[in-house]
């Protein structure tokens, strides 16, 4: 039983992995995205007039990781 679950493991990990080298070769979905100019004022304004609202989901997340990892760290100190 076990080695058929290897097995199946291992196909599912194959098509995966296809996919996933078939979908970075195919570079059709990066001709939509901008290119910046080589300053960091043209970046600065494009990140802060177009792309607010990502901007601060992502401020979010990475404020609630920072977060759940004091808490786990203060956790396993207090042990």
């Amino acid at each position: 039983m076990s080695a058929l679950n290897d097995g199946f493991k291992g196909a599912v990990l194959f098509v995966f992995m296809w996919l996933l080298i078939v979908s970075l070769t195919d570079a059709s979905w990066y001709s939509g995205l901008k290119t910046f100019e080589g300053t960091t004022e043209a970046v600065g304004r494009e990140l802060f007039s177009n792309y607010v609202f990502q901007f601060e989901v992502i401020a979010v997340l990475l404020l609630a990781a920072m977060v759940g990892a004091i808490y786990l760290a203060k956790k396993e100190a207090g042990k």
